[in-house]
């Protein structure tokens, strides 16, 4: 059966999760030459992700995006925020709520995807993912119940750090085995880290690296399908998983445009 495949229109929507770390250690700095904090890297590329997704569902500028992406964002500290009016929207929803954002760092000047988004720098608490991961297990299933035949969810977890409240195996586990007639729900991961030492992009074995929470995160990660490792833009080998660690800003961006070019590239 192929799986991956499923066409994208309003009747079977894509629908896109994204679990953002708000917890205090995301006050550090991102790693490579970025003058922003963690928390003001994952505002911005995030903002930048959502961006392309309505102007991808949008076939007149001037006119409202079409319905054919379902949107959760979610931030997690010491307890799970949900950061959008409500659990699940839609694309256009999401442009109504854009909103102006504050640029930060330096180098942005006053470009548009800068200034206005969805996502605000946050970081503060302890690292609630198991929660999350929990959270979004249950949005997508009520999705999937709604949306038998569609294209499987597919979620992005950026986090710079261990869970506080659990493994998040276990939830990582029943996430992906959720599924559509398409296939199993998709758990992307990226890790920021502060240690020093090349980016890992995408490994198909466990990374040899000094935080041992990168092969939890590694584990919890999904084997990327040929389907969609066919529409990067750079080589991926055959059992690679969605997994990111110690990326500089261009690499995240790199890491949510690979995530979301599924929606992008068939709507």
């Amino acid at each position: 059966m192929s799986t991956y495949s499923a066409e994208i229109n309003r009747e079977n929507p894509a629908y896109l999760i994204f679990l953002l770390d708000h917890s205090y250690s995301m006050t550090g700095p991102l790693a490579g030459l970025s003058q922003r904090s963690k928390a003001q890297a994952l505002a911005k590329v995030v903002n930048d992700s959502l961006l392309e997704l309505v102007l991808a569902c949008k076939r007149d500028i001037d006119r409202p995006a079409r319905e054919y992406c379902d949107v959760s964002l979610i931030g997690y500290s010491d307890e799970v925020r949900l950061l959008t009016p409500n659990p699940i929207v839609s694309v256009p929803e999401l442009e109504r709520t854009a909103q102006a954002i504050p640029s930060s760092g330096s180098g942005d000047g006053g470009d548009l995807s800068a200034s206005f988004g969805w996502i605000t720098p946050a970081a503060g608490g302890k690292t609630a993912m198991c929660a999350a991961l929990t959270e979004a297990a249950r949005l997508a299933g009520e999705w999937i119940a709604r949306h038998p035949d569609a294209l499987p969810p597919i979620v992005l977890n950026i986090t710079d750090g261990a869970a506080t409240d659990g493994d998040p195996r276990v939830q990582a586990a029943h996430l992906t085995n959720l599924s559509t007639t398409d296939g199993n729900v998709l758990l992307f991961n990226i890790h920021l880290s502060e240690i020093k030492g090349h980016a890992i992009f995408f490994p198909a074995k466990p990374p040899i690296v000094v935080d041992p929470n990168a092969r939890v995160l590694f584990e919890a990660s999904s084997t990327i399908p040929r389907q969609m490792a066919d529409l990067a833009d750079f080589p991926i080998e055959p059992e690679a998983r969605g997994f990111a660690f110690n990326a500089e800003e261009s690499q995240l961006v790199a890491f949510l445009d690979l995530g979301t070019r599924p929606v992008r590239q068939w709507v």
